[in-house]
Order: structure tokens, then C-alpha cells, then sequence
């Protein structure tokens, strides 16, 4: 007798708590997967977005012929002279 009455005063002490600490971390679980997400989403935006941009054009580039070399250096000139600068 004394143990059913036991049970029932710590269940109706005890459930509500449980539920609302429940609740509580559901709605928190929710709160970090949404700002994980939304950062997640940024960080995609900003880094992945214009990487695979340039990756499509500079592929669609060489396939329709797009020379990817570098231009032809410039033979170098002749030295400077002591204390001149190379741009005046």
C-alpha cells in the first residue's frame, strides 16, 4: 500500500517536470538544428556558390576552346641602372 502510494505522489510530482524538461529540449534541439542549418546555408552561399560558378565557366570555357596558358612572357629588358626605379 505504502509503496503504490509511493509511486502515484512521485508520479505526479515527477511527470509534469519530465514533460516540461522534455519540451524544454525538444525546443532547444529545434533552435540549434535551425541555426546550424541557417549557417550552414551561409556558409554555402558565400564559399561553395562562386567556387563552383568559376569551376562551370572555366569548364564550359576549355570546352568550347578556351586556351587556359598563360601568356607569353615578355622578353626581359635590359638591368636597371643603379637607383632607378622599374615603374616611374
Amino acid at each position: 500500500m505504502a509503496g503504490a502510494l509511493g509511486r502515484a505522489a512521485r508520479g505526479m510530482l515527477w511527470d509534469p517536470v519530465r514533460d516540461r524538461a522534455v519540451a524544454a529540449a525538444a525546443a532547444n534541439l529545434k533552435l540549434t538544428l535551425a541555426l546550424l542549418l541557417t549557417g550552414a546555408g551561409f556558409v554555402v552561399t558565400v564559399v561553395v556558390l562562386p567556387v563552383l560558378v568559376i569551376v562551370f565557366a572555366m569548364s564550359a570555357g576549355i570546352s568550347h576552346g578556351l586556351r587556359l596558358e598563360s601568356p607569353a612572357a615578355a622578353p626581359p629588358g635590359p638591368p636597371l641602372a643603379p637607383g632607378e626605379l622599374a615603374c616611374p
